[in-house]
């Protein structure tokens, strides 16, 4: 907006405007395995499956999986670290030590990074979560 003087007081409108747009950008498939196939012998065990970054919005070493216990953080384990390089287009076996999911506890897998969606203008990058699986014992 400008301001300007009319010679009767000051006026203001709008000079310029400008629109754009964004590409959408493809998120990376992410997969956590059925929690049927679980194992818990004496580790909580499991695989995530992470697709190809075809147009490189997640960071290649910032990818997380979050163990949640009847709701509350309970483990994290670096997939770049598990999988010993970039996850991406691989599938990677997760071991969170000492947690059994058959403990009568409702357990929630959360797998996220570091990505730059392209949907906020300036904004770069934030943590994406790309994958939830949880499985609740009921004790039978």
């Amino acid at each position: 907006a400008g301001t300007y003087e009319t010679g009767e007081g000051t006026a203001s409108r709008v000079l310029y405007t400008h629109e754009f747009t964004t590409i959408e950008l493809d998120k990376p498939e992410v997969t956590i395995e059925e929690s049927s196939t679980w194992t818990s012998s004496p580790d909580l065990t499991l695989d995530v499956t992470i697709g190809a970054d075809t147009d490189n919005v997640a960071n290649d070493t910032e990818w997380t999986a979050y163990l949640y216990q009847d709701g509350l953080l309970v483990d994290t384990v670096d997939i770049d670290a598990a999988a010993g390089s970039n996850p991406e287009n691989s599938t990677t076996t997760i071991t969170f030590v000492g947690y059994d999911h058959t403990d009568g506890s409702a357990y929630t897998v959360v797998v996220s990074a570091q990505a730059d969606l392209n949907d906020v203008a300036g904004q770069g990058e934030v943590e994406v979560d790309f994958d939830s699986r949880t499985f609740i014992d009921m004790g039978n």
